[in-house]
């Protein structure tokens, strides 16, 4: 439909342009698609897609949230120490990811162990950073969800 020269469009319309503006510049989320590679391990071979981080070893066990397996890490000489996964090449640049995991600390931790979701950006020619997605204390040993983005 076409105005005369001075007049306004009604405005509905003035609306729809501020919100098509707004939906333009607002964060862009991923689709609901998990980009991790063997996410529920039960490949269980871990090495498709889990590594060590620092002094960790890594396993397997069938002490599972859901699922047949669960990894499991052991001889963490350091709070950093844990299971990682190279997610170059499964994310995209300027997407929001959501990233979540159900965790449970070992019996023999204390009642007061903290575990964190933490993911390291590394580029080159520039110092590696670490950004926690999220972190929890642990008052029992059973699962806690560390979920955010």
């Amino acid at each position: 439909m076409r105005w005369a020269p001075g007049r306004k469009p009604p405005l509905m319309k003035q609306h729809l342009r501020w919100i098509a503006l707004s939906l333009l510049t607002t964060t862009v989320w991923a689709q609901e698609t998990n980009v991790a590679r063997n996410p529920g391990f039960e490949d269980a071979d871990l090495r498709v897609a889990w590594t060590n981080f620092g002094t960790a070893l890594i396993g397997l066990t069938t002490n599972a949230f859901a699922g047949t397996y669960a990894a499991v890490a052991s001889n963490r000489a350091a709070t950093t120490a844990g299971i990682a996964q190279d997610m170059r090449g499964q994310l995209v640049s300027g997407v929001t990811y959501w990233a979540s995991a159900w965790v449970r600390v070992g019996q023999s931790d204390t009642a007061t162990s903290t575990v964190a979701l933490t993911m390291k950006e590394d580029y080159a020619g520039s110092a590696a950073k670490y950004a926690t997605i999220r972190s929890t204390t642990f008052i029992s040993n059973g699962w806690q969800r560390l979920a955010g983005v």
